[in-house]
């Protein structure tokens, strides 16, 4: 019973790495096509929007699964880089993990440098 708990632990932890690797590789596309805009073609324009509508899906269903996990809540907002930016100001351990997520992840990617509020 007990190598069950690990095999199921180490399946959870492996499929919470699967989705966090997915949205972030959403995330950095979205934020390439952002910098790029004006160079898309119709043809690019194509491909482009549909991503961009799977991305915001991926967030919600990002923050909802992964995010209530890592802030141990329920969200208040549908979107990750929101619920972020709500903790972002916070002196306790959820904005640590907003500033960390913030800094390591969203900020160093988005063209304009500064994809999370309030810092």
């Amino acid at each position: 019973m007990d190598s069950l708990f690990f095999v199921q632990a180490a399946g959870v932890a492996f499929a919470t790495y699967l989705a966090f690797a997915a949205m972030w590789l959403q995330y950095l596309a979205v934020m390439n096509l952002k910098e790029n805009r004006s160079k898309l073609t119709v043809a690019a324009k194509l491909w482009a929007y549909p991503m961009l509508i799977v991305g915001v899906l991926s967030d919600v269903l990002f923050n909802l699964a992964i995010g209530t996990v890592v802030y141990v809540e329920l969200p208040h907002e549908l979107l990750f880089t929101t619920r972020c930016n709500r903790h972002i100001g916070e002196k306790g351990w959820r904005g640590n993990v907003a500033r960390w997520f913030c800094r390591n992840f969203m900020d160093p990617f988005d063209p304009a440098g500064n994809h999370c509020d309030g810092r």
